[in-house]
């Protein structure tokens, strides 16, 4: 499923004089969405005659409105498994506004989000090899990762829970510890490893650098849910992650 949105030019101020030159500018607009669809349709019907992708059934939408209020109510409606969003690069994000799309629908959605930068190494699913999950020791996070396997149950693959704290703390280690004990009890199959990483400046940098060092494809996070104000004056990690990592993303609530 792919929605398509755009805002229509003619709810804003303008210094257009008539309202038929008004009216001429919306009507190209949708003609250049409807183009646009039918371009995207016709190369994914080829992609399916090729054999590169699975026969599956899609469809696309053109909504009218602001994108991301769109999607979430899309998402309501529809309750799909997954949301897929795609991110610019960052010298691109840098010259947005605060309210980046693809940051708020990781903030307010309810469905699991599949964030992917724009010049992602990431081609195919099958290419995930080695998958890091963000924790906090929150027993929620128990649930993501349930979530998590399902979506790559059918998948080789090794994963490293990570935490990252800005001091030693001997009751973290501890939780470490027991959450290892957990999974090593509960997912006997899979191949883990459990990595406290300290850094006394910048979570983010850690972590974008162990992400890095350890050639991790995708990284998953469970995000809290938080006001209005709290999201523009102090922005998640998952948040932070959206306008900076340049690996594949998921983000469960």
């Amino acid at each position: 499923m792919h929605v398509e949105t755009y805002v229509n030019v003619a709810t804003f101020p303008t210094l257009l004089s008539s309202a038929d030159e008004k009216s001429r500018l919306v009507t190209k607009k949708i003609k250049e969405r409807n183009e646009a669809i039918i371009d995207v349709e016709n190369r994914f019907k080829s992609l399916i005659a090729n054999q590169l992708i699975p026969n599956i059934h899609f469809n696309f939408e053109l909504k009218n409105g602001i994108p991301e209020e769109e999607i979430i109510s899309f998402a309501m409606l529809y309750k799909p498994l997954l949301i897929v969003m795609g991110t610019r690069s960052k010298a691109n994000k840098e010259q947005e506004l605060i309210g980046s799309v693809t940051a708020e629908v990781i903030e307010r959605s309810l469905v699991p989000v599949f964030v992917l930068p724009q010049h992602t190494h990431l081609q195919t699913i099958q290419q995930i090899k080695h998958i890091g999950f963000a924790t906090n020791f929150d027993k929620k996070e128990l649930v993501a990762f349930e979530k998590l396997m399902y979506f790559v149950q059918k998948l080789q693959f090794k994963v490293s829970f990570i935490h990252v704290d800005d001091k030693e703390d001997i009751q973290n280690k501890n939780k470490l510890d027991e959450l290892k004990s957990y999974f090593l009890t509960v997912y006997p199959h899979l191949q883990l490893q459990f990595s406290m990483l300290i850094s006394e400046k910048s979570t983010l940098k850690e972590l974008e650098n162990y992400i890095r060092d350890q050639k991790i494809d995708i990284l998953a996070i469970r995000n809290h849910k938080r006001g209005m104000f709290v999201r523009l004056f102090a922005p998640s990690l998952a948040r932070k992650l959206v306008y900076q990592a340049k690996n594949p993303m998921i983000v469960f609530y």
